[in-house]
């Protein structure tokens, strides 16, 4: 499971956050889960398979907005990982 670097991001961005870059070695991605933990409400959206993005809200202060990822192989074996975005106002 890939998502990339943490990074800090600025109220009005759009956002993506893209875990296409998971590989299963032998097979293949055949399912994915997505959460996230969020002070403020977010509008997500997904314009393709494995991908998530938003515009980031207005805020007044740094918030951490973490978005956590599954990915399940067509043979059943699971892997995870998170990305932490540093909202700023």
């Amino acid at each position: 499971a890939i998502l990339g670097d943490d990074r800090i991001i600025h109220s009005g961005d759009t956002i993506i956050i893209d875990s296409r870059n998971s590989t299963d070695a032998d097979g293949y991605v055949a399912q994915i889960g997505w959460g996230y933990s969020s002070p403020v409400a977010l509008s997500l959206s997904q314009p393709e398979f494995g991908v998530l993005q938003f515009v980031a809200p207005t805020v007044t202060s740094t918030t951490t907005i973490i978005f956590s990822l599954k990915v399940t192989d067509n043979e059943g074996a699971e892997d995870s990982t998170q990305v932490t975005l540093t909202l700023m106002p």
